[in-house]
């Protein structure tokens, strides 16, 4: 379990656990760390800043330095046996490179990325990432949320249109799954 911070052990197929790679420690990256290891998911980080690696590790934390464009730092970090990769980081230098190396290692591996731009979601998808993230449709739901409250809408009313803006942004990452098709009809 990863209820706190002074973990330090390999997470393998074997060990049952999920397996997690986050490129990246900014705030973003903080994030999906905290709240994966709330939910008992122990993730690897890979970072390229030597004082965020050092601090991470005297925490307890499996990280490697390294840039994710190599295919030896994915090794490094268990690209082969890990049930997901999260690129936290907007933009980075050789996103999709990154993206079709992990494809190549672990073909079914679970890829999630972050662009700033909507405009970049095509080449990533073309890369093998699974779920995109934008930061400019992020961004628009969030002032959309915030005005929809400030002006009374009901939570009800603001999930919907949540869930709306989301639909329309990755309708094609969230298919409707097998068994709620059956339900509809």
């Amino acid at each position: 379990m990863c209820s706190h911070p002074g973990y330090e052990r390999q997470v393998n197929k074997q060990s049952g656990q999920i397996h997690v790679i986050v490129v990246g420690y900014g705030l973003v990256g903080q994030t999906v760390v905290r709240l994966l290891m709330e939910n008992d998911i122990c993730p690897t980080i890979l970072e390229l800043n030597v004082q965020t690696v050092q601090s991470l590790r005297s925490q307890g934390y499996r990280t490697i330095y390294g840039d994710a464009a190599r295919i030896n730092t994915l090794t490094d970090a268990g690209i082969t046996d890990a049930h997901a990769l999260v690129l936290s980081v907007s933009d980075v230098k050789g996103e999709s490179e990154i993206i079709r190396q992990a494809r190549e290692l672990n073909p079914h591996i679970r890829i999630i990325a972050r662009t700033t731009y909507m405009s970049n979601r095509q080449n990533l998808i073309a890369a093998g990432a699974d779920v995109i993230f934008t930061d400019e449709g992020e961004v628009a739901l969030s002032v959309t949320e915030m005005i929809l409250k400030q002006f009374g809408a009901t939570p009800d009313q603001i999930n919907r249109e949540r869930q709306r803006v989301h639909e329309s942004f990755y309708e094609s990452f969230f298919p409707t799954p097998p068994q709620a098709k059956k339900e509809e009809t």
